[in-house]
């Protein structure tokens, strides 16, 4: 989980550090909010999936881990500094996938899975998921606004 909650706080942190300026801010603050919506719906999967098999012998928890990918990838190249850049200069890309978590403490069957920590974590999870399709919709109205007042 401390993958998971880092890496949703590196979102936010990105989210407070954009000023919605214009169309390529807006591109970052949405791709920020997909990224941080597809991590709380991963890690809500690996939740699901640990609780399911807290009694199965030998099972081991899983939980949401970001994978970096190349940034270079994804802004592009310009050959004059006029020109107009593509991609996203100010947030990461990568994607969410589950990783097997085998540091830890396990049962006598060599099951790793604690439903207490399990519940608690699926809370905190549906919490985050919660505010960042809040944060979605007022940044979504936002801009409805003042594309209305023709801004």
């Amino acid at each position: 989980m401390g993958e998971f909650k880092n890496r949703a706080k590196h979102w936010i942190s990105q989210l407070d550090q954009l000023s919605l300026k214009g169309g390529s801010d807006l591109a970052n603050v949405f791709q920020a909010l997909q990224s941080a919506m597809d991590g709380a719906w991963m890690q809500q999967k690996a939740h699901a999936q640990n609780i399911a098999n807290v009694d199965t012998p030998g099972y081991k928890r899983f939980q949401a881990v970001f994978l970096e990918a190349q940034q270079d990838a994804f802004v592009g190249k310009v050959s004059d500094p006029r020109h107009v850049r593509i991609g996203s200069e100010h947030i990461s890309q990568g994607s969410w996938q589950l990783q097997e978590v085998k540091n830890t403490t396990e049962t006598v069957n060599g099951n790793n899975v604690d439903i207490e920590q399990e519940m608690s974590e699926l809370a905190d999870t549906q919490l985050a998921y919660q505010a960042y399709i809040t944060l979605f919709n007022q940044v979504l109205s936002r801009y409805r606004t003042i594309a209305r007042s023709g801004r």
